[in-house]
Parts: structure tokens; C-alpha cells; sequence
């Protein structure tokens, strides 16, 4: 504790003083580091501090909802800060910036701050961060309520500057989830499961995401699924039919449909499950009987594992489970 209220009181003498200390050999770095993030917000000379220490983040978190935003990165010493925004009042027209925070608490070591900030940009705010923690790399979460902002809003935050690893959105208008796919272009994630799913955001989808992700609000039809050439595919509900799914193993095969696939994981519609369905699924299919493994046969939920062969010679094993109601298909591609 002692440790803890002498780093606290260095770094206010470091605000106070607007000078430039060499790093105590008795304070710990993590510590040292999470003091002077915080109040690296108030002073310049803290800021030029915190960078000297440079410390790199693999990427910064923003996640916003309608009473807050929270921005956190990889680094354990800066769990997360809270930004507070003023309540919007009931409009029909989305608000066109988001409002300078009205309070900021910080979050590290068990311990919280709260203090209240002048008006500063919210680019502003980005961009000390992303110097501070030596990072342009982000990713974005759209909680329920971003919708009530103008996606112009976060386009202007973050398009010039910032790289977009990943973006989730979470129960906002399909309106809204389309234009920031649009306009905020991730390069490796994307997790989409809006309020109202229409089949034309499937088109604002980037290709060859690393993982591409639907809720349990956005269930997909097996002509969707085709069209989304990612790399790794978790659907929460795929409607299909027996037949539905065994032609798609056939394009598969034939190299004709999801060549970048590494990895599907889909829970089948309630409507599609019924008894024999795996041999419907694999019917003209050459395939071989996979042997569970240990972990398999621990977990006593698979029901069916299966080898298939692509024409230009790549495997992926089937695997049908009973872990999520009614039924869930796992395909792996093992070469």
C-alpha cells in the first residue's frame, strides 16, 4: 500500500512540476505506467512521460452503448477507462457527434478514479490514447443504443488515423450495422446480430475476414452462407434442410462455393433436424468414419464424425453434436 500512495504522489509531483523524471528504481513499472496513463490526460509533460516509456499496445478497445463508452487495451496495467455521456433525449433524427464525456473513471490495480474533464474532441481523445500507448489498431463494439448516433460520427473518429482490426454490432438497426460496414472496414473480425436482419448486409460483408460471426438475431439461409467467403464461420442459427446442407458439401468438394473456409460452426434450425439426418447430409458423399477422441467421448454429447475430400485433395472432418439444441455441425479443415 505504501508503494502504491508513493507512486500515486510522485506522479502529482511530476503534474505539478512539469518536469520530466527519470523512472524510480523503487516503483514498480506497472504501476509507475498506470499512474502516469491517467494523468498523462491532464498534463502535457505527463503525456511526453508516458510515451517515453513506450510501452506498445496490440490494440485499443472502443465500446459504445448509449450512456457511456469504454476504451480498454491488451496492456494488464490499463483495464479500462469509462467515459460517461450525457443521456440523449428522445428524437427521431440520430444525433450527428457523439457529446464530450461529462466524468471519466479509470480502472487499474482494484482501484478507481473519477474526475470530471474540460470539452475535448473525441478525436482528440483517440489520438492521445494512440500516442500514449504507441497503437493505431482497433477494435470497435457497437452495443445496443449506438444506433441513436450517426455512423458519420464514428467515421470522422476513426477512419483517417486508425486501422479497424474487428467490429461488433449488437442489437442496433440493420440500417445503422450497413453503414458501418461501409464505412469502417475491418480487415481481420466482424461479429454482426442486429435488430431487424435483412439479407442485403450479406453484400456489405468484407472478404476473407479471419472470423466472421452471427448472433442469435441474424439467422442465415444456406444461399447466405454461400455467399461469405471468410475464413472462420460461427452461425448461431442456420436455417437448412437436409438437402440444404448436403448440396453445399457438394460445392464444397467441387471447388465451387467457400474456398477460403477453414472452419464452419453452425446450430441448425429447429425445422431441420429430423431422424437420419446425417445420412441425408453425406448421401453421394464419399466419406470416411472419424474416431472420437478422448475429449469427444468425456463430453458424450457427439453423435456423428466424418472424413469428406475436396476434388483438389484438402480433408475436412463433419462433426455433429448435440451441445447446442437441437443439433450443431462443426466442419474443420485438417489440410
Amino acid at each position: 500500500m505504501q508503494t502504491r500512495l508513493t507512486a500515486y504522489s510522485y506522479i502529482v509531483r511530476i503534474t505539478m512540476s512539469f518536469k520530466v523524471p527519470e523512472l524510480p528504481d523503487h516503483i514498480s513499472n506497472n504501476l509507475f505506467y498506470t499512474c502516469i496513463i491517467h494523468y498523462s490526460l491532464i498534463s502535457s509533460t505527463t503525456k511526453h512521460q508516458a510515451e517515453s516509456i513506450h510501452r506498445i499496445a496490440c490494440y485499443i478497445g472502443f465500446q459504445l452503448n448509449h450512456r457511456e463508452i469504454t476504451i480498454y487495451s491488451d496492456l494488464p496495467d490499463m483495464t479500462c477507462m469509462k467515459f460517461t455521456i450525457p443521456p440523449i433525449p428522445p428524437r427521431w433524427k440520430p444525433l450527428s457527434k457523439i457529446p464530450a464525456p461529462t466524468s471519466i473513471a479509470t480502472y487499474s490495480f482494484r482501484r478507481m478514479t473519477i474526475w470530471t474533464k474540460p470539452e475535448y474532441s473525441w478525436t482528440c481523445w483517440m489520438t492521445h490514447l494512440a500516442d500514449v500507448l504507441h497503437c493505431r489498431k482497433l477494435k470497435l463494439v457497437f452495443d445496443e443504443g449506438a444506433d441513436k448516433y450517426q455512423v458519420q460520427a464514428f467515421k470522422k473518429i476513426f477512419e483517417e488515423k486508425f486501422e479497424v482490426l474487428s467490429v461488433r454490432v449488437e442489437r442496433n438497426q440493420m440500417e445503422f450495422t450497413g453503414q458501418i460496414l461501409r464505412m469502417l472496414h475491418p480487415t481481420r473480425e466482424l461479429f454482426i446480430n442486429s435488430a431487424d436482419a435483412d439479407d442485403s448486409i450479406i453484400y456489405s460483408i468484407p472478404g476473407n475476414l479471419e472470423v466472421l460471426e452471427f448472433g442469435d438475431k441474424f439467422p442465415l439461409t444456406i444461399s447466405q452462407l454461400e455467399k461469405l467467403d471468410s475464413q472462420n464461420i460461427k452461425i448461431w442459427l442456420l436455417m437448412v434442410t437436409d438437402f440444404d446442407l448436403n448440396t453445399f458439401l457438394k460445392k464444397w468438394i467441387s471447388l465451387k462455393t467457400n474456398l477460403n473456409l477453414k472452419q464452419l460452426i453452425a446450430r441448425f434450425g429447429l425445422v431441420s433436424i429430423c431422424e437420419g439426418y446425417q445420412q441425408r447430409i453425406l448421401n453421394g458423399i464419399p466419406y470416411y468414419l472419424v474416431e472420437q477422441s478422448e475429449v469427444d467421448k468425456s463430453i458424450g454429447k457427439v453423435v456423428g464424425k466424418y472424413q469428406i475430400q475436396r476434388r483438389d485433395g484438402r480433408r475436412a472432418v463433419l462433426t455433429f453434436d448435440t451441445t447446442i439444441f437441437p443439433v450443431r455441425v462443426k466442419m474443420v479443415i485438417v489440410d
